[in-house]
């Protein structure tokens, strides 16, 4: 299994603490963030593994909701101090 030590790593914070840990695997560190962050809450392992084709295909159009609800909320603004 090429994932054993993150499995293992996984398991031994479950055991120790209690808590369900994620792992977040890349070909750099800025996409094994990512996985971690964002694929791998919603993977049944908790493991999550991006590469840039993988990145490209799952997560290129990914909007944060924080980030539509800013846009939102800046819209809103502009448009009421208009009508002020």
């Amino acid at each position: 299994m090429p994932f054993e030590p993150n499995v293992m790593c996984r398991f031994t914070v479950r055991d120790t603490t209690g808590v369900t840990a994620t792992c977040g695997i890349g070909t750099n560190l800025y996409l094994a963030k990512i996985a971690l962050d964002i694929t791998a809450k919603h993977s049944d392992d908790y493991i999550g593994v991006l590469d840039e084709e993988s990145y490209q295909t799952i997560l290129w159009d990914h909007k944060p909701l924080k980030d539509l609800r800013m846009r939102r909320f800046f819209i809103n603004c502009s448009v009421s101090m208009r009508n002020c």
